[in-house]
């Protein structure tokens, strides 16, 4: 049981984003220093203030963003846009074609710490109005790994068979296993790279292990266990934040720290990029009657002429339960191939149905998808403890309520809580199953999908 780790960095070569140094400081422009009333740098201001854009040769400036999403939920990352190109260059210089792309950095505001993220995207989609204002969506952009091949594997487990499309596409590669026990013969007949990998993480066969990927803000292909990361509890969860908290990018020496990686919304902590002024319950629950809460497939194995039905069953639903029943086909050979995707889809679309999501107030590399994270919930309402009270006295809240302190070990030790109550219910360790980094307004905004298994769940109400 462990983290996900980078096996090895991305060998990628990226058009490199180029902008004329107009506003600096001395230390930044030596003897070319010209006088700059603001005194900021301007290295300091492009992807940190706002997310630095390239579209082809031509980069946005920086007050010109008005909104932007870069967004991990899927296989590969999505992006999109709206700037504003004052002077027209792009509309009447370059305007994006059949052959276009959009450039992305997002810097971490100290160093040494995390990298920055450089990716490149195909523009999908692109609207200009009144030649100026510009609505792009892209795709991630890597023409070796969507374009057809043909090409045998050979006999390769899924651990390698990954590792291996990172190394030929240049992507680097990040895991939280080491090996994988399922070796097969794979053969890539005219499909992409993308096309492969979804096709054989539905084959990955071993015995309590369900796998996933994608490609991380990084440009690394992960290949991640995906049941172990959301069952397990991390210790020592640790994250590097920023000291001077809103001062980023005014040509200041930022130092950062390293602290306990707890999001919450407790006042004590209200200048740190660890606050969330809100989280929102995203539940699915209408999945649990449209695919079935428990599902019965059936397969007939062609060599030996005998029919197979397999039970599998989510064993967090006691009363609700709706079951499906679906034959699969026909198995050739003893290796049930057809039922190792039914139960992927079965336990993604568990860990999917109930989410919190919560939005930090900066972007936070070090709590991206994949990672687990604490998150702390207070109360501070006297109309609420006289409701938990007067259901306490009634029976119908049988365990302590949350004004019982919630953790013994450290890394969930509730802050220093004053006249605060921790909400348990929803208080806990968690998978962050997708990010995504928005900047509108002139703001930044980090949005975490948070899911966690429902024992790890507080029930208050008897039902």
């Amino acid at each position: 049981m462990s983290q996900i780790v980078v096996k090895f960095d991305n060998q990628l070569i990226q058009t490199p984003i180029t902008i004329p140094l107009i506003r600096s400081s001395v230390e930044e422009s030596g003897a070319d220093y010209k006088d700059n009333p603001t005194e900021i740098q301007q290295s300091s201001v492009y992807g940190i203030i706002s997310p630095l854009i390239a579209i082809n040769d031509i980069v946005i400036d920086f007050d010109n963003v008005k909104e932007f999403n870069l967004k991990s939920s899927s296989q590969l990352p999505t992006v999109s846009m709206v700037v504003y190109d004052r002077y027209g260059l792009i509309n009447l210089l370059d305007n994006p074609s059949l052959d276009n792309e959009v450039r992305v950095q997002i810097l971490p505001p100290f160093e040494n710490a995390y990298k920055k993220i450089n990716l490149t995207f195909y523009i999908t989609s692109i609207r200009i109005s009144q030649g100026k204002l510009l609505t792009i969506t892209g795709s991630y952009k890597l023409p070796s790994l969507s374009s057809s091949k043909f090409k045998s594997f050979g006999q390769k487990n899924t651990y390698t068979f990954f590792e291996n499309i990172a190394k030929e596409t240049g992507l680097g590669f990040a895991s939280n296993i080491s090996d994988s026990n399922d070796m097969r013969c794979i053969y890539c007949d005219n499909k992409s790279y993308i096309e492969m990998m979804n096709q054989e993480i539905n084959r990955a066969n071993a015995d309590n292990i369900i796998m996933d990927w994608w490609v991380d803000f990084w440009n690394n292909i992960n290949l991640v266990d995906i049941m172990e990361r959301y069952n397990t509890i991390d210790k020592n969860l640790m994250v590097w934040v920023s000291r001077q908290n809103g001062l980023v990018g005014e040509g200041l020496h930022i130092t950062p720290i390293q602290t306990s990686a707890i999001l919450s919304n407790h006042p004590s902590i209200d200048n740190s990029e660890l606050y969330v002024e809100k989280y929102d319950v995203r539940n699915r629950t209408g999945l649990q009657v449209t695919k079935g809460t428990d599902k019965i497939y059936s397969v007939y194995f062609e060599g030996r002429a005998d029919y197979n039905d397999t039970l599998i069953m989510d064993g967090d639903v006691k009363n609700d339960i709706y079951i499906k029943h679906e034959y699969l086909g026909e198995v050739y050979g003893d290796y049930n191939y057809l039922l190792s995707e039914k139960k992927r889809d079965s336990f993604l679309q568990k860990i999917n149905t109930e989410s919190i999501e919560v939005t930090t107030r900066t972007p936070l590399l070090g709590l991206m998808r994949g990672h687990r994270v604490n998150f702390q919930w207070y109360i501070n309402d006297s109309v609420f403890d006289a409701k938990v009270d007067g259901l306490e006295k009634n029976g119908v809240i049988s365990t302590p309520s949350p004004k019982i302190p919630m953790y013994d070990d450290n890394d969930l030790e509730p802050l220093s809580v004053g006249n605060f109550i921790l909400d348990k219910s929803v208080s806990g360790q968690y998978l962050i199953t997708s990010s995504s980094i928005r900047y509108y307004n002139n703001r930044w905004e980090h949005v975490l999908i948070l899911n966690r298994p429902s024992k790890d769940k507080l029930k208050l109400i008897n039902r």
